[in-house]
């Protein structure tokens, strides 16, 4: 299935290319976060593969909001925390054993401060409001939900 999504990768910054050209922009709307939904969906439309991103529950927008699985998993990422040098992902099978559930935390980076770093609450150049992250804080994570054949 990755070559399927590096597929799917592709053809969002393909059609995204005229845009991304365009001398003289500043901000061209081709931000992690759409680049990421936007490759997410079209693997799920091929493959059933439930994968997104998803925030922590303070206040994520509403396409980002966690679901109970997700919430429990971000609680223990958030306590690990990015210093704990672990990223490793955590899985798990569903009680009936028909669903498979992986989630790999994302830390911000330097690079991610920009748009979620301080002034807390003031819009950064997507419009949206800047969540005061520092770098290392838990911003979320990659969902995955298959169901087992």
């Amino acid at each position: 299935m990755l070559p399927l999504l590096v597929e799917m990768e592709k053809q969002v910054v393909a059609e995204a290319q005229g845009v991304i050209n365009i001398p003289g922009i500043g901000f061209k709307g081709f931000i992690p976060a759409a680049f990421a939904t936007s490759a997410a969906n079209r693997f799920r439309s091929h493959t059933g593969v439930y994968l997104r991103q998803t925030m922590a529950p303070a206040s994520p927008p509403p396409r980002n909001q966690p679901d109970e699985y997700e919430i429990n998993v971000l609680k223990k990422f958030a306590e690990q925390g990015a210093g704990s040098g672990s990223q490793a992902p955590v899985s798990s099978l569903s009680e009936d054993k028909k669903t498979v559930r992986v989630m790999r935390p994302l830390y911000y980076s330097k690079a991610c401060l920009a748009c979620h770093g301080e002034p807390k609450g003031e819009k950064d150049i997507s419009g949206f409001p800047r969540e005061g992250a520092k770098e290392g804080d838990l911003g979320g994570a990659i969902s995955v939900k298959m169901d087992v054949p």
